[in-house]
């Protein structure tokens, strides 16, 4: 369906197959809206617009379609660019604006590449067609003196302050003056607390004897077990597991080194980036009840107190599926 938006984009549209998928009952409603709007864009205005206003009367952003890099925000935005584009006064249209405010995460945007260019790619069309309501202004008065004339194009960045300063913001119109602000800085006291988003993740250091362990030999090699897991299959995951800086990679590939091999179970893996810092490992998790695991070795180098730092995964397309762990763990190398 997306397919047949984009070729219709591209005035090369394919009508037979669209008309086909908006008579389709067991399409889904999404499948169905962008079919509907293809038909618009290659002239099929009757038909279109007919199978448009019915899909818009059900909730047709709902469920999940597997498609890569899917989700609510890049459905939501690629849903608005199609609507402004063909039906630009619907009354979904500020519905579907201000489900994309929600969707925007803690962090200020929308997740993946494809999301937040969706979304820019439909807030920019709404702008244009609303030329009034981007001409709004307003003032912003603050510490130090600040009197900033606010405008689209010249936004207030301050930074140096603390976050209790008290700002004031006039609205000067000629229509209402949308607010956003974000807070960036380096906290005090570090995350001990685990994330699991979609996926958890653990990693344990164990000794030569093969038990869990946070005291070393200078000289010793170290077993570091990663352990995934996730209800359903993950892929194209990325696990950074930076090492305290008593540790060092063994390498079982170099010719003066003598050490196991890297140990794999319910993952396939993509690729491995061994550094003086870190191991980077991108993968695919099997999912289910068995867990993903990679063991790797290391050595223990240098004398002293260490402390390990946090262990993290990410899928690399999906930002939502995501894992942090290690509670900052003194190691010590003797």
């Amino acid at each position: 369906a997306y397919a047949l938006y984009v070729l219709a984009l591209a005035d090369e549209p394919e009508v037979g197959i669209a008309e086909g998928v908006t008579a389709d009952p067991e399409a889904t409603p999404f499948v169905r809206f962008l079919a509907a709007a293809s038909l618009v864009r290659a002239g099929r205005t009757k038909a279109g617009l007919e199978s448009l206003r019915g899909t818009l009367k059900t909730d047709f952003l709902a469920g999940t379609f597997g498609w890569d890099l899917d989700s609510p925000a890049r459905r939501t935005g690629l849903a608005l660019v199609a609507l402004l584009d063909v039906l630009p006064d619907s009354p979904e249209i500020p519905r579907l604006l201000a489900a994309l405010r929600r969707h925007k995460n803690p962090a200020g945007h929308w997740g993946t590449t494809q999301a937040n260019a969706l979304a820019t790619l439909a807030l920019g069309k709404w702008q244009r067609l609303h030329p009034d309501a981007a001409a709004s202004t307003g003032t912003v008065t603050g510490p130090v003196g600040i009197n900033h004339r606010v405008t689209a194009k010249h936004p207030l960045h301050y930074a140096g302050g603390t976050p209790s300063k008290v700002f004031n913001i006039h609205a000067d119109g000629p229509e209402p003056l949308y607010c956003h602000w974000q807070v960036r800085g380096v906290p005090l006291k570090p995350n001990r607390e685990s994330v699991a988003q979609g996926v958890t993740l653990t990693r344990a250091y164990l000794g030569e004897d093969g038990q869990p362990a946070t005291t070393f030999k200078q000289g010793e090699r170290v077993t570091v077990k990663l352990e995934l897991k996730t209800a359903e299959r993950r892929s194209r995951m990325v696990v950074a597991d930076l090492l305290p800086g008593c540790f060092e990679i063994e390498d079982a590939s170099l010719e003066t080194r003598w050490t196991p091999s890297d140990n794999v179970a319910n993952m396939s893996v993509n690729a491995i980036d061994k550094r003086d810092d870190r191991l980077l490992l991108f993968c695919n998790l099997a999912g289910g009840q068995a867990p993903s695991v990679f063991i790797y070795t290391v050595r223990a180098v240098s004398r002293g107190g260490f402390t390990a730092p946090r262990v993290t995964a990410e899928a690399m397309y999906d930002p939502d599926v995501r894992a942090e762990a290690g509670a900052l763990e003194q190691i010590t190398v003797r």
